[in-house]
């Protein structure tokens, strides 16, 4: 009986670690960010907070001319009181949603295994108030990583220290 209320309470626990009535825990992205790769292409994300349960933001790369190369619109949202990140691009036919799989004080993980790239979603606000955004998963059968590092460019939401 003690094996079935230990298994019963560790089941009740793990299934509330990715439960959230608000965003709060999330509100360290909010805000303008900015960073120029060295091609000269400048790549801006914008979040803030529509509501409690959903922030919204953009995602756009720039080049040197001011064209702009490519956009997409962001959110995360609760559903079903879990968190998922929602990119909707001009490629796809609809958002897809990335479920939270990780969350620690300062990063996020979010996952969509059935995407084609990518698979999984890392925001961090490392020590020095730089946004780290790496996506990585599979593409074309070889696996593939793309890393941004954005600095904050508005202070629309406060640093973190």
């Amino acid at each position: 009986m003690k094996k079935l209320a230990v298994l019963l309470l560790t089941g009740f626990m793990l299934t509330g670690c990715n439960s959230h009535s608000t965003l709060d825990d999330f509100s360290w992205m909010l805000g303008s960010w900015s960073s120029v790769d060295q091609n000269e292409i400048e790549f801006i994300e914008h979040w803030s907070k529509s509501s409690s349960s959903t922030f919204t933001g953009t995602g756009v790369a720039i080049d040197v001319t001011g064209d702009t190369l490519f956009k997409e619109t962001l959110k995360l949202e609760l559903i079903d009181g879990v968190p998922y990140y929602v990119a909707t691009v001009p490629k796809n036919p609809g958002p897809v949603l990335f479920r939270l799989a990780e969350k620690e004080a300062r990063t996020a993980v979010f996952e969509n295994r059935e995407h084609d790239f990518p698979q999984r979603i890392r925001y961090e606000l490392d020590a020095g108030n730089a946004l780290q955004i790496r996506l990585d998963g599979v593409e074309a059968g070889k696996p593939k990583v793309e890393k941004l590092t954005l600095k904050r460019i508005s202070e629309s939401a406060p640093k973190v220290r």
